[in-house]
């Protein structure tokens, strides 16, 4: 019986062994560190006037969109300018720039960018 519990106990430890090699490390990766209190801060306090905006275009502008559709264009690209600020603020500002402006995400990025100044 003691054979088993060996052979048993050196396989988990090969499939842990395994498991570990596959998770990507995040010991100098500046993405997976807590945000501080200012970063929080700064990080919902975009968030909440984003989500106002986009509140004042949708129940504000919308209605008059026929009569005046510059003001619902203005309130909704402020507000999803700043949430997107929202999230730079919350990752960094030149992080949250390198991860939009990456290879697989450039033609996204140019789309969203290209939506907001219309």
């Amino acid at each position: 019986m003691p054979v088993f519990g060996q052979k048993l106990s050196a396989s988990i430890s090969a499939s842990a062994m395994s498991v570990e090699l596959d998770i990507p490390s995040t010991a100098g990766c500046a993405s997976r560190r807590l945000p501080s209190a200012q970063q929080l801060m700064h990080f919902f306090s975009f968030l909440a006037a984003g989500v106002l905006f986009l509140f004042l275009a949708f129940f504000i502008g919308l209605p008059a969109l026929l009569l005046s559709p510059s003001k619902f264009a203005l309130f909704f690209t402020i507000g999803c300018c700043l949430l997107l600020s929202a999230f730079a603020a919350l990752k960094g500002w030149r992080a949250q720039m390198k991860h939009m402006l990456e290879r697989e995400r450039l033609p996204f990025s140019a789309g969203a960018l290209a939506q907001q100044e219309q």
